[in-house]
């Protein structure tokens, strides 16, 4: 698990998206809608009237591509039955669902606004509509529409959990806290909604409650560690022994997190960590580990094991006791290579813009021309990739040093941070190593930017070295861009 808010480079995802789900299915799950009997779920509608005839077979038959998840071959079949019938309104909504869960939130949008003409009191629909309403950053009008859902379904644990999803977006945590902890009332077992409860204590700088609450992570289907595993660590004394530590998913949180290894050294035992394979040169190089290995490997023999994400709850960590050791990683010996900056630069700059998973979250290479135009400044691009030929593509060449071709690794790229000024990055995990090597960075984030980043500071107690950049609203990159074209003419006095 990535404690990410959403899906990102790393492959990871939400605890759970505000996303389209029939009625009698938690928040967050898109599948389609039934017509005919269904299981309602609690508090919500009963079930659909039937569909009958050749339309009802073609309905049936979009259902089943949709639950098997061919969802492009699901939604041709919606299709064809709603230019039949354009009053389906099983078919507007499952559309719908379909077009959320292959990230096409207007479309979702258009789909239940028709369906909505239909039954404007179905609270599975409005609740649908507000999780696509959220998806496009329309934060004020999803609380809106589901407002409305929950005085219309007042025992839908979906509901709630997504209200409570739309108002952690809005920072209105006491309030966001309140709807998850109805949802789970509703349904106390439900993993995800404790997971975004999670989520929204640590938005809210409630530490100590977030990673504890984040526990519950381990209750996910195949999460918890193979039965032969080591007994988990839960904190005091290793007296000698050999603890492993294991990554999760994100790079990203790897880097963010790997702080708190060297605080285990003070508990008398041999520390090994299990990381991704791409960061092992990295960590290989970090004081105090006794070994390092790729976490697609056979595990380590050890003692006892735990959790990268685990140690804040252990070692009961807050806002103030975050460990403040910087820097925490270093380049290896013999990683990179030497920069040598043109005549006349006045500062160097690095410049990453991540992957282009979604245009919401990253800016892509196109906003940083504005930063490419400014006299006295050293550019060299640390974009690795097929997303580095985007240079090419957008003309650039010339404009930058480019340097994703030289790097092997986050070792290289290390070693290359140590020789610039300044780093700007759309890129989290690119931000977060900079911050790890106590180098300046600054950060720009989106509107709608995960819990490590909280709401309005433009610093973070997790990076001292690192400056926040927000989007004014969602999509926004040229605010962003311009804001820190103005900070850069400052630095270098032109």
């Amino acid at each position: 698990m990535s404690l990410a808010e959403d899906p990102g480079p790393d492959g990871a995802a939400e605890a759970s998206a505000a996303g389209s789900s029939p009625a009698g299915q938690r928040a967050g799950q898109a599948g389609p809608r039934q017509a005919g009997p269904r299981q309602a779920g609690p508090g919500e509608g009963g079930p659909a009237p039937p569909v009958l005839g050749t339309s009802g077979q073609l309905f049936a038959d979009a259902v089943e591509l949709h639950r098997a998840g061919r969802l492009e071959s699901a939604a041709s079949l919606y299709g064809r039955l709603l230019q039949r019938e354009p009053d389906h309104f099983e078919a507007l909504n499952n559309l719908g669902a379909v077009a959320q869960a292959r990230g096409l939130p207007l479309a979702a949008v258009a789909a239940y606004r028709r369906a909505l003409v239909l039954r404007p009191d179905d609270a599975g629909l409005l609740n649908n509509l507000g999780g696509a309403l959220r998806a496009l950053g329309r934060r004020d009008e999803a609380l809106a529409v589901l407002h409305q859902a929950v005085a219309k379904a007042p025992r839908a644990p979906g509901i709630h959990h997504n209200l409570g999803l739309v108002l952690r977006d809005l920072g209105h945590f006491p309030d966001s806290l309140a709807c998850f902890d109805r949802s789970l009332e509703i349904w106390p077992n439900n993993v995800r909604v404790r997971l975004d409860k999670a989520l929204a204590l640590l938005s809210a700088g409630d530490l100590r409650a977030g990673f504890e609450a984040l526990e519950s992570r381990f209750d996910l289907p195949g999460y918890s560690p193979p039965r032969d595993a080591p007994p988990r660590w839960t904190g005091g004394p290793l007296e000698g022994r050999t603890l492993l530590v294991r990554a999760e998913q994100s790079a990203r949180d790897t880097l963010q997190f790997a702080r708190f290894l060297p605080v285990l050294r003070g508990h008398g035992g041999r520390v090994v960590f299990e990381c991704q394979r791409e960061l092992v040169p990295l960590f290989s190089a970090m004081e105090g580990l006794a070994g390092v290995r790729p976490m697609d490997e056979t595990p380590a023999a050890a003692d006892l094991q735990v959790s990268l994400l685990s140690l804040p709850h252990i070692l009961r960590s807050s806002l103030d006791s975050i460990p403040g050791r910087f820097p925490y990683l270093a380049p290896p010996a013999g990683a990179g290579f030497d920069l040598h900056h043109p005549d006349g630069a006045r500062l160097s700059l690095g410049i990453a813009w991540g992957l282009p998973w979604s245009d919401k979250h990253t800016a892509g290479l196109a906003p940083f021309f504005e930063l490419l135009q400014l006299p006295h400044i050293a550019v060299y691009s640390l974009q690795t990739g097929a997303t580095a030929k985007e240079i090419g593509r957008r003309g650039a060449v010339g404009l930058l040093h480019e340097l994703g071709h030289l790097l092997r690794g986050y070792d290289d790229l290390s070693r290359v941070m140590q020789q610039l000024d300044l780093v700007v990055t759309s890129d989290q995990t690119t931000a977060m190593l900079a911050g790890a090597l106590s180098r300046p960075v600054w950060l720009i984030l989106p509107a709608n930017a995960d819990w490590r980043w909280t709401l309005e500071q433009d610093t973070t107690p997790w990076f001292p070295t690192m400056r926040l950049f927000r989007q004014p609203d969602s999509g926004d990159w040229q605010a962003c861009f311009s804001e820190v074209g103005r900070k850069l003419r400052a630095l270098v006095g032109g």
